[in-house]
């Protein structure tokens, strides 16, 4: 089982490896770290699945926004950054934990690029996938 250090090392190198000259998505991203930081969100009092949902719903919005042509990167990755103080805040009110705060945080700071944002709504969607099976 991979650990939330390698995780963090890894995700600091991007979503994304060269294989045969084309650009993939890292599969640990969809399956061996999510299924991970699930089990770091185990306590169901702060780590709602329908809390943790509304976060992911909202990416995946700002993608679909940036998917559709009318809004830059920029404007998107601004609008996404309003995600940390309101994970902060969410965080103060004991409503998620502080693994929940530096997932968010962490995966925030590595959008770069279009391709870096569908990654991270991606491996997002995976994480969301893994909840109900953890909170049963």
């Amino acid at each position: 089982m991979v650990t939330w250090d390698e995780y963090c090392k890894d995700l600091s190198k991007g979503y994304y490896e060269v294989i045969d000259g084309k650009k993939c998505m890292k599969p640990a991203f969809i399956v061996e770290y999510p299924q991970m930081i699930v089990k770091e969100l185990r306590d169901r009092k702060r780590n709602k699945p329908s809390q943790i949902r509304k976060y992911c719903d909202y990416a995946r919005g700002m993608n679909d926004r940036l998917k559709r042509g009318n809004v830059t990167l920029n404007m998107i990755k601004a609008d996404l950054l309003k995600m940390i103080p309101v994970v902060y805040s969410a965080l103060t009110r004991d409503t998620v934990t502080i693994k929940f705060k530096l997932f968010i945080e962490k995966n925030l700071n590595q959008i770069k690029d279009k391709d870096d944002l569908d990654a991270f709504v991606k491996h997002f969607q995976a994480l969301m996938a893994y909840l109900p099976k953890e909170s049963r």
